[in-house]
């Protein structure tokens, strides 16, 4: 038996708001048997907690590229969730594989813990800088793998290609939390630990 962890490539709804192909990345589990067939599968997705329309994200698109802040916009926080009952099938979508091995499950358990601790501490949705493709590159890092590039392979013709993914090999910056009171000094950027007792603490990176 097999395991593989890799990511798909898929055109959202709102991704032709900047008349542009944009694509969004969804990290992929996937057990075989051994002869190949796939016999476990589940998916990990970050997203918005509010979609939008064509013209309402565009707006908002559009206000984050001319501020540079912690602040929320109509997006929200970004938000997550797992299927674990995901089609027993090979990708239909590009696909970039992070990583094969006999066993990866407690890989996937750190990416699974780490999307808990996005959810929990409240990252503001930026739609071109940080935004599920930040989150999802952050999550296989967490993992214990290197994170996505959009070098994906298409699975009608082998053929091997880049995928415009916007915030795919940005940061994440500091959470703002649920209720946002606090906010870091501009240009430095944090990444939080969890400790033992529930808390949060947070570490300045070097820049």
């Amino acid at each position: 038996m097999s395991d593989r962890i890799y990511v798909t490539y898929s055109q959202p709804a709102t991704s032709g708001a900047l008349g542009i192909p944009l694509y969004h990345a969804q990290i992929h589990y996937e057990t075989t048997d051994q002869t190949g067939n796939v016999i476990g599968h589940q998916t990990l997705d970050f997203g918005p907690t509010h979609f939008l329309g064509a013209g309402d994200a565009a707006g908002a698109i559009f206000e984050d590229m001319f501020k540079n802040d912690g602040r929320l916009n109509q997006f929200g926080l970004i938000s997550a969730g797992v299927n674990a009952n995901a089609t027993l099938a090979k990708p239909v979508d590009p696909y970039e594989v992070i990583a094969d091995g006999n066993d990866l499950s407690s890989n996937w358990t750190r990416m699974l813990q780490f999307k808990d601790s996005v959810i929990f501490d409240g990252y503001a949705y930026k739609p071109l800088s940080q935004n599920s493709n930040t989150s999802a590159s952050a999550a296989l890092v967490a993992g214990g793998f290197h994170p996505a590039f959009g070098l994906a392979t298409d699975p009608g013709n082998g053929e091997l290609l880049w995928y415009s993914a916007p915030g795919l090999s940005d940061k994440l910056q500091p959470p703002i939390g649920h209720a946002p009171v606090w906010m870091p000094l501009d240009g430095i950027l944090y990444h939080s630990e969890a400790n033992a007792n529930g808390t949060t603490t947070f570490f300045p990176d070097a820049a």
